[in-house]
């Protein structure tokens, strides 16, 4: 999985598909604003900077081609510090300058830690590399939880 989101254009492809899934709902914004709450200090300081720099290619890439129906994509990113309560304050930070159409957030315990902010807000909370199992199962989550990385359970043959 860690070489799937090492390709620009698989990065590419999972942004505009996740863009123009929520389009609809963005048609009247001239930009479309992408929240990341990402680690980029901490124990997982290497997956988190690889997963932005993948996702900024990305975005780069698409807005050279015109966007998605023409709008522009814009990343806002914030460090988690793999830690749940700083991914938290970063979520925060991030709504209360601008409503992002979805997020992506990458370690399970932060993850789990934003699963009830997204649903609260009513946002899409992508996560990457996000292995808990009741990452995609937990009622807070509910339908705004979606998961672009096989469960823990995937791991360990159940």
């Amino acid at each position: 999985m860690k070489s799937f989101f090492k390709s620009r254009a698989h990065v590419a492809v999972f942004i505009a598909v996740l863009a123009a899934f929520f389009v609809p709902v963005a048609a009247r914004a001239e930009t479309i604003i992408i929240g990341a709450i990402l680690t980029l200090t901490g124990n997982s300081a290497t997956l988190g900077s690889g997963v932005r720099d993948g996702l900024q290619l990305a975005i780069e890439e698409i807005n050279k081609r015109g966007g998605v129906n023409g709008n522009k994509i814009e990343l806002i990113v914030e460090d988690s510090k793999s830690d749940p309560q700083a991914g938290i304050v970063g979520f925060n930070r991030i709504e209360a300058g601008r409503q992002p159409l979805l997020y992506v957030s990458n370690l399970s315990s932060v993850g789990m830690a934003l699963a009830p902010l997204a649903e609260e807000r009513r946002v899409a909370l992508v996560g990457l590399a996000t292995a808990a199992l009741e990452f995609t199962r937990s009622r807070d989550i509910g339908r705004w939880g979606r998961r672009m990385y096989p469960p823990s359970c995937a791991f360990c043959g159940i």
